[in-house]
């Protein structure tokens, strides 16, 4: 979260004064006492602003409330966004390195719907279906853990009666099939720690959208969601692996000693064998959608006519035809299964299907 240690108005400390601040501007990236918030609000430029309680501020984790809205190489505030290279842009960053992309998008109008977006309620599904997933399958592997125990018990008892007969010549045999005789257990218990861990990761990442919801601005919402994104991919692929994997298959120990075992000091070369049956896993992985079918896009397109779009070909969209609105916002993109080209200044396309 961010830090609880008292916060100081930004505007009174350039003037040399100490001052409590009560508020937050996400806009100005700004700290406000009451006094300069009332100048804060009546000025024409940051009247619109949507200040926040500091109280609320600190609320939001470290990781989106150090999200900053100027550029770190320009100064400059963002104000677009490139879906080609999907980054933030500043005015000078456009004019060097961004001149001759396609769909760059008003910022505003890109995170508007942040927090209502299709992604966000796709994250926060897959949250749940991950939670729910690991829930079930540290039940299942607790339960394999039980019944492998008292075999396992029951096995090691016969392997020590056996080795009270024997002199030392047995002492290298028999930690050769105790290292074998808990293998499985040992297998279990490294895929329980591993739930639990990933467990703590996941229900971290819950309370930092949570906080993105409740308290984050537009921007921080936006980029939080990115950032956060991946980190659910990664959990998603952990649970998808131990269901593609084979990693929760059932284990069963069976342990069968040597009829000749009192012949070990001359003929016997091991006590026993160890053999770990494994079956089909007894849990089935529960979501509602498919993992692998991410939806990418913060903003739902809802149906248009011909008359209202421009359509514009980009090769390094990979033969993507995009198209945009008359104020140039993304619309939708279509893919191109044959060769389309520009000519005479229309755009013509042969034997496209789209």
């Amino acid at each position: 979260m961010a830090s609880s240690s008292k916060v100081l108005c930004g505007v009174c400390e350039s003037q040399h004064t100490t001052t409590k601040a009560d508020f937050w501007c996400p806009e100005c990236d700004e700290r406000l006492c009451s006094p300069c918030l009332k100048h804060h609000s009546a000025s024409k430029g940051t009247r619109a602003n949507g200040v926040i309680s500091v109280d609320n501020y600190k609320q939001l984790p470290t990781l989106i409330a150090n999200i900053s809205q100027h550029c770190s190489h320009h100064g400059r505030k963002f104000q677009n966004y490139c879906l080609q290279h999907e980054s933030l842009c500043c005015p000078l960053c456009i004019q060097s390195n961004h001149a001759n992309c396609v769909g760059i998008l008003s910022l505003e109008n890109v995170i508007q719907t942040a927090k209502t977006s299709v992604l966000l309620e796709s994250l926060d599904k897959n949250l749940k279906d991950i939670k729910m997933n690991i829930k079930m399958v540290l039940k299942d592997r607790k339960q394999n853990l039980t019944e492998i125990q008292k075999p396992k018990q029951k096995f090691h008892h016969e392997i020590k009666q056996v080795r009270n007969k024997l002199n030392e010549h047995l002492d290298t045999l028999e930690q050769q099939i105790l290292q074998d005789l808990y293998a499985a257990e040992k297998k279990v218990k490294s895929q329980l720690g591993k739930l639990h861990e990933n467990t703590d990761n996941v229900n971290s990442i819950v309370n930092i959208m949570s906080a993105i919801k409740d308290y984050a601005s537009d921007l921080q919402s936006f980029l939080g969601i990115k950032m956060i994104e991946t980190e659910v991919q990664k959990y998603e692929i952990f649970i998808q692996s131990l269901f593609d994997g084979g990693s929760l298959r059932k284990m069963d120990i069976n342990c069968k000693i040597e009829d000749k075992i009192t012949d070990v000091l001359t003929t016997v070369a091991s006590l026993g064998t160890i053999s770990i049956e494994s079956s089909s896993p007894l849990v089935v992985m529960k979501t509602g959608n498919k993992i692998q079918a991410q939806i990418r896009s913060l903003q739902h397109v809802p149906p248009s006519t011909i008359n209202d779009m421009t359509m514009t070909l980009q090769s390094k969209f990979r033969n993507r035809l995009l198209v945009l609105k008359e104020d140039g916002t993304l619309k939708s993109g279509i893919p191109l299964s044959h060769k389309c080209f520009k000519k005479s200044g229309r755009l013509q396309i042969l034997r496209c299907n789209f």
